[in-house]
């Protein structure tokens, strides 16, 4: 191939890999929305999570973003699934958004899980964070993870909220 040829066609692969993405996750928002997601189990919320922040340590210690975890004892009875995606659509949030060596705390307690981190110097707009392609200016993402997020949680009737406290962006999960 002509270098031009190779790069039209990494683009075109690009631009499939995003489309396949907005296609998968409309389906996942058209399944939660409608319950058709049907495999709840007792799970282990804090179990899940030390697993997730083993799998996103590395990614984390590329921005030499600190990690601290305090986790209570938590069951829930939900969809491994849906709670996976949860899980890594708050992880994954929290460290493409955050500052370089900046940090991640994740709290769980009986009533709550609460992500927190570091990232740009002004709060979100909480009125259309959680709506269908709400996303940043230098964000590479669909605009669907914390719609789906917001959709996970109306499904298990937790309650979710974001606000901004210098230099902390705070997502709260009431269950």
């Amino acid at each position: 191939l002509k270098p031009e040829q190779f790069v039209q066609i990494n683009d075109i692969y690009s631009a499939a890999g995003k489309l396949s993405r907005l296609n998968q996750s409309l389906l996942l928002l058209v399944k939660i929305e409608n319950n058709l997601v049907d495999d709840a189990e007792e799970l282990s919320l804090d179990g899940l999570i030390n697993q997730k922040t083993r799998q996103f340590s590395e990614l984390a210690q590329s921005k030499d973003i600190l990690v601290s975890a305090r986790l209570e004892e938590k069951q829930i009875k939900a969809s491994k699934y849906l709670i996976d995606i949860l899980l890594n659509n708050l992880f994954s949030n929290a460290i493409r958004h955050n500052t370089q060596n900046g940090r991640l705390i994740i709290t769980l307690t009986a009533d709550k899980l609460v992500f927190q981190n570091a990232g740009a110097e002004k709060p979100l707009d909480a009125g259309t964070l959680f709506e269908r392609f709400q996303k940043g200016q230098k964000s590479e993402g669909t605009g669907l993870g914390l719609t789906i997020v917001k959709n996970i949680c109306n499904l298990y009737h937790w309650d979710i909220r974001y606000s901004y406290e210098l230099p902390m962006h705070t997502f709260t999960i009431s269950f």
